[in-house]
């Protein structure tokens, strides 16, 4: 059932974590002004560039066209590509270990981030055509196949996306000199494993370096992966608060550093467009919210499909579809399901029926 692994056209360095490489450079030309930008766009030449994605190539219902199209909100997708080695050292594998939908709102000059757990059952197209967990579309089918899926089964309208790697997570995190993270009971108890250089590890504040904080932004042995997003999340909030205080230089240096691990389908000009825009936006408050929002209580049931699991079965995918376009769409009164999403929902539930009595 899943493509031909070796059919993976671009490869990124290897690991990977979600959001927050993006997002960080957001905060350096922030912080930098617009008369960085053709020193800027130099750099951008760095990124790998992937072709640019069509509405009609995306997925999109056009229902979801018709009723987003009076609101001024532009939604992208942020992947981290997870690598893992397997006996043949030239398939490198790369799973979407995060993916989240950033949205911003020209109106209200506000970031939203949308975190979609990444074991809920989906329907993927061509060229899987079956169902399997969200984080597989990306490692079967690349950004492409992600962004269909994502479309299809969520009501989205997203055609453009960034992917960035660990490496370039760390790269930032060291180069701004570490950053301070709270850890809670749990979390200290954990890394008393040697995750970080600290021992005897008690809740209270501790300095991490990029390895650690990355370690901190996928941990979730010692919960789920709900609280894996909300980790991601405090690491992007405390890296973009410490590049505040970083001066012109150290910020173009970080700048610089990441360039390399990231993948988009972003064209320089686009990122210069919605960069001059996002500098009036408020980056210290930015809108987070886990899809589904419920956590655990709005999971069915935890299967195994393909010799996958846990693969998880939403109790009302509608309910996630609303939820997610509340957050994202605070101004829009009602939003109404497309057909194309409730025969792929109508579809899981019987397939799986079984699975849910």
């Amino acid at each position: 059932m899943r493509p031909d692994r070796r059919r993976r056209k671009r490869r990124l360095k290897r690991g990977a974590v979600p959001l927050i490489v993006f997002l960080v450079i957001l905060g350096l030309l922030l912080c930098v002004g617009l008369g960085a930008f053709l020193y800027f766009g130099s750099m951008f030449n760095r990124m790998e560039k992937t072709e640019t994605m069509e509405q009609n190539e995306a997925g999109i219902a056009q229902e979801v066209l018709d009723q987003t199209s009076q609101y001024h909100v532009f939604n992208f997708l942020l992947f981290g590509a997870d690598s893992n080695e397997f006996e043949d050292s030239t398939v490198a594998m790369e799973r979407a270990d995060a993916t989240k939908i950033v949205s911003l709102d020209m109106d209200r000059k506000t970031i939203s981030i949308a975190s979609l757990q990444r074991d809920t059952m989906v329907w993927m197209p061509d060229p899987v055509n079956d169902y399997s967990k969200l984080n597989h579309a990306y490692w079967w089918g690349g950004a492409d196949l992600a962004i269909r899926t994502i479309n299809m089964n969520f009501d989205m309208n997203i055609t453009k996306y960034v992917t960035f790697s660990m490496q370039g997570v760390e790269a930032i995190v060291d180069s701004i000199g570490g950053i301070d993270i709270y850890l809670d009971e749990i979390e200290s108890e954990y890394f008393n494993n040697g995750f970080i250089k600290e021992t005897g590890c008690v809740p209270g504040v501790y300095h991490l370096n990029g390895k650690e904080a990355m370690a901190y932004a996928r941990l979730r042995e010692t919960d789920n992966d709900y609280h894996r997003m909300n980790r991601q999340n405090v690491v992007i909030q405390t890296i973009i608060s410490k590049l505040s205080d970083c001066t012109v230089p150290q910020l173009l240096t970080v700048v610089q550093s990441v360039m390399p691990y990231i993948e988009t389908n972003f064209t320089n000009l686009e990122i210069e467009m919605w960069l001059s825009r996002i500098i009036s936006y408020d980056l210290q408050n930015i809108r987070t919210q886990d899809v589904p929002k419920g956590d655990l209580a709005e999971l069915w049931a935890a299967i195994e499909y393909n010799g996958y699991s846990p693969c998880y079965i939403l109790r009302d995918y509608q309910k996630v579809i609303t939820d997610l376009y509340s957050f994202l769409y605070p101004d829009m009164y009602h939003y109404s399901i497309s057909m194309q999403a409730l025969e792929i929902q109508s579809e899981l539930y019987r397939k799986f029926a079984n699975e849910l009595n």
